[in-house]
């Protein structure tokens, strides 16, 4: 009879626990529920009692599985309520109903718990803090204290303009107490036909497009978000009599992140648009398929919520969609996130041990000012050659390589844009060469001060088939600080909006200089450090080095 009970007693606990995992992983792959939830601390307790018990004959991991078990599921539940919650304020928001400000603190609230409950690893930690962080500027945006009136800039980022495409739709949105009263759609032709008064346009446009006076397609052309925000108000009131709260600035790579997470919007009978095709339809489409996307999109909202909001979270993320509050708090807050399209001036990277760094910042813009649409063929290559020594200010080269692939001869599909390098005050620039066709030439560029910074500009036109390099040397007038026989040197990179261009930084270090830390992973060749960055967000590369002489 013993022998009978014995395999009884040792081996059916044993085929209770895995049998315990494998209901758990189920139940981890469901949708969330209380009941779930429950079930789960249940099979969770059972299991940590039984790993203890033959610890010697199970692997480490099956203790584990059950001790993370039911932090895991409680979280996914709590992303879940998130996800409800948010939806629900949506729907009430868009669908006639309205919001209060207690959601948005009850949001506020389920974002902070599920914080704590994720592993610091979880991917999902950046996107909801970030969403966390956005919410008292989504609760000022509601209306709640007043009536809100924002304008929704759509933008053909295969027309490349500064905060991210040829303005080519506008929006108007509407809110008060957390309703929305009001969303229409016009054409920038519509606001230009009423516009009163004039103003000159800048001298690119002038020139290139033999245009005197500003158009409102044309009024995103200042590289700073905030700035080209005030110009478009400014230009709305003029032509409506109506004010406006804030901008917000889309273009297609927004759009192509919010699809990324919808998966497939659709527009038409029989016609869908994925992430994957709509830079081809934005390019080969009419002006109006930007508003026929934007429409598409909204009644997407408004069937599936949440995964929009995830899609905007990730554009706002990437700069591809720009939002520009005008009252001064919640301006101050979009600036702070990043995601005003301003040039700022950045802190030292925490991850130095340095208190002091040097700082190089680079931001490059471009503006298609010719053949409609032919950024769709203009392939671009950046990099930035650093060379630091010790005892002298950091010198570089900045490499901006083009290249038309239209292989359709003819003006129609030549490339004719305008560029400008946005780099610190301190610097000056040594040259500026275009090298074409194998010839090297030395340019004189626009050279002036705005925004606090130094900016170049110059035209660039490229020819179906045509490659084209220019280069740009210049030096900064400050050296880099040294602390105790350790300096620091950080170049950050600010993305285009609407555009993302693959950069390269090679820093090369001079003699008596040992790099300690170098963030992010970097190669190394020819004694330089090599940082290979995507640039689908504003990036950096950074190096802390000591000095081989620690006295001097």
């Amino acid at each position: 009879m013993l022998i009978i009970l014995l395999p009884s007693v040792v081996f059916l606990p044993l085929l209770a626990l895995f049998s315990l995992k494998v209901l758990a992983n189920k139940i981890m792959e469901s949708k969330p529920s209380d009941s779930g939830l429950g079930m789960m601390a249940e099979l969770s307790q059972a299991g940590i009692t039984l790993t203890r018990v033959y610890s010697s004959i199970l692997p480490e991991d099956m203790g584990t599985f059950f001790r993370t078990a039911e932090k895991k599921y409680s979280s996914r539940l709590l992303i879940y309520g998130l996800k409800n919650q948010t939806e629900m304020a949506i729907s009430q928001v868009i669908n006639g109903g309205s919001g209060t400000p207690e959601a948005f603190s009850s949001m506020e609230q389920k974002a902070n718990d599920l914080l704590k409950q994720l592993d610091p690893g979880d991917s999902s930690r950046k996107p909801i803090a970030f969403g966390r962080e956005l919410l008292p500027l989504a609760k000022w945006a509601m209306g709640f204290d007043r009536k809100k009136t924002f304008l929704l800039v759509l933008q053909n980022s295969m027309e490349q303009r500064p905060t991210g495409g040829l303005i080519e739709g506008l929006g108007v949105a509407v809110l008060e107490k957390g309703r929305l009263l009001d969303l229409t759609w016009s054409r920038p032709d519509d606001v230009e036909v009423a516009l009163t008064g004039t103003e000159d346009s800048p001298q690119p446009i002038k020139t290139m497009l033999a245009e005197s006076r500003l158009l409102f397609r044309d009024a995103n052309w200042s590289i700073d978000g905030p700035s080209a925000a005030v110009q478009l108000k400014k230009m709305y009131e003029r032509a409506t009599g109506r004010g406006a709260d804030g901008v917000i600035f889309f273009s297609t790579k927004g759009f192509e992140d919010i699809i990324s997470e919808v998966g497939k919007v659709p527009i038409g009978p029989n016609l869908e648009i994925t992430a994957e095709n709509l830079k081809e339809k934005s390019a080969f489409a009419g002006p109006e398929f930007t508003l026929q996307i934007a429409g598409a999109m909204f009644e997407t909202f408004k069937a599936v919520p949440f995964p929009v909001i995830q899609g905007i979270i990730k554009a706002l993320q990437n700069e591809n969609i720009l939002v520009v509050p005008f009252a001064a708090d919640s301006a101050r807050l979009a600036a702070q996130q990043g995601i005003d399209g301003g040039v700022r001036k950045l802190l030292c990277p925490a991850q130095l041990y340095s208190s002091k760094c040097s700082q190089n910042f680079i931001y490059l813009v471009d503006a298609n000012l010719g053949a409609k649409r032919s950024d769709y063929f203009l392939k671009k290559g950046r990099r930035a050659l650093v060379t630091l020594a010790p005892d002298s200010p950091p010198a570089v080269t900045l490499e901006l390589a083009y290249a038309n692939t239209s292989t359709v001869g003819g003006s129609s599909t030549a490339y004719r844009g305008y560029t400008r390098a946005v780099i610190p005050l301190e610097s000056v620039i040594q040259s500026v060469i275009e090298v074409k066709n194998g010839q090297a030439v030395q340019i004189m560029p626009d050279n002036y001060i705005e925004f606090g910074q130094h900016i170049i500009g110059f035209p660039v036109e490229i020819m179906p088939g045509e490659a084209l390099l220019i280069k740009i040397n210049y030096i900064s007038t400050n050296k880099i600080p040294i602390e105790r026989g350790i300096g620091a040197y950080v170049l950050n990179l600010k993305k285009q909006a609407g555009d993302s261009v693959e950069t390269e930084v090679q820093i090369k270090l001079g003699n008596g200089m040992t790099p300690l830390s170098v963030y992010p992973r970097a190669g190394i060749s020819d004694s330089s450090l090599i940082f290979r960055l995507t640039m689908e967000k504003s990036d950096s590369a950074a190096v802390e080095f000591a000095l081989n002489d620690l006295f001097r």
